[in-house]
């Protein structure tokens, strides 16, 4: 990915840390983890905290963000997602769009990061490839396996999971289905509840046959991060500066968030989900998550809306919270939120990771 701010970040983080006398955590990954995120980015703040500290992940080394697509319209994501990579100094970040194809879904905050006037952006809802054609060419394009996180609705992953060989005339020769068995590692989705499966969760409840599509035919290895698992894991208090860090924008702007007009803390059910696709369990040496057997989900339109049956051969698993403490994660999450752009003049280290690759829904949204 170019450096659009021509500077050495990971040079000037080490240099910070070595300065203060500190350690430099050990890198989960030996390389950066090429990274899609799919996001419905604009019903709820938690996909802005999830893209913030995946570019923090990016400053650090564990992450290369290649692309982001969105499953929602009606509002302007793409502009608000691409106002959060030129706060990071990633405006070259390619951004694809659902279109008609998504959810119709409103939001709070997006029009406000996307005005231009407020913060800089140049991509735009109508301007950027749709979410299949820019799926289907970062796949293609792929030299090294690709991580999916998708923080919201399944809309534009089954959308491209269906797409046929050549599709749209783009001259691929693979299906969706063949280029995601060929170059995606993993697929981490936050949905689904595991603790209550009478729960039709959020994410699932607002395109049940995306979510269905995925669960039955997605052809590698899915790890879900459900609704549990977010719902007692606060994060987004500390950020500051809203005017010139659309982050702390979004979490002021969103009623669910402190109130609106007041930042404050958020759920962290998208951020948990990040965490996953690009650290797997684990940060600075210690277990975050523990995981399920390997089975079976099965998503239905009545309860049990999310059903596990494990058995040999599965190729699903869920986190489980039998590991860190919820109390003890956001502040993570907060360190790696706050923390400024590697380009940006600081005399904070940011934080890093450590260990080991990856073996609410309150006001209705846990998006």
């Amino acid at each position: 990915m170019k450096n659009t701010l021509n500077v050495n970040p990971m040079g000037m983080i080490a240099a910070a840390v070595l300065a203060l006398g500190l350690t430099m955590p050990a890198h989960v990954n030996a390389q950066p983890v090429k990274l899609i995120i799919d996001t419905d980015f604009g019903p709820d703040c938690d996909d802005v905290g999830a893209l913030a500290i995946a570019h923090h992940l990016m400053d650090v080394g564990e992450a290369e963000i290649i692309g982001v697509v969105t499953s929602t319209y009606g509002h302007p994501i793409v502009a608000a997602i691409d106002a959060v990579n030129h706060y990071y100094g990633r405006p070259d970040i390619p951004i694809g769009h659902v279109g008609e194809d998504g959810v119709d879904h409103g939001s709070q905050f997006t029009p406000y990061l996307a005005d231009t006037d407020n913060f800089p952006s140049q991509q735009t809802n109508d301007s950027v490839p749709h979410s299949t054609q820019l799926y289907r060419e970062l796949l293609h394009n792929a030299e090294e396996p690709v991580n999916i996180a998708v923080i919201g609705f399944q809309s534009a992953i089954s959308h491209f999971l269906d797409s046929e060989a050549d599709h749209d005339g783009d001259g691929i020769p693979y299906t969706g289905l063949e280029l995601a068995e060929e170059n995606v590692e993993k697929l981490v989705l936050m949905a689904a509840n595991f603790d209550d499966p009478g729960h039709l969760e959020w994410n699932v409840e607002w395109d049940v046959p995306a979510a269905q599509n995925i669960a039955n035919n997605w052809p590698g290895e899915i790890v879900y991060s459900g609704f549990e698992i977010g719902i007692g894991i606060n994060s987004g208090e500390p950020l500051t500066d809203p005017n010139d860090n659309p982050v702390a924008m979004a979490y002021k702007m969103y009623e669910g968030a402190g109130g609106t007009g007041e930042i404050g803390d958020r759920h962290s059910w998208d951020l948990c989900a990040v965490f996953m696709a690009v650290l797997g369990t684990y940060y600075d040496g210690e277990r975050f998550w523990e995981l399920s057997d390997y089975g079976t989900v099965t998503i239905n339109d009545q309860e049990p809306y999310t059903e596990f049956d494990a058995h040999e051969g599965g190729r699903h698993r869920y986190k489980t919270r039998t590991a860190k403490h919820p109390r003890d994660i956001g502040p993570v999450f907060d360190q790696w939120m706050t923390a400024p752009p590697a380009g940006a003049s600081t005399d904070t280290p940011t934080a890093s990771a450590g260990s080991d690759h990856m073996d609410s829904q309150t006001d209705g949204e846990d998006s």
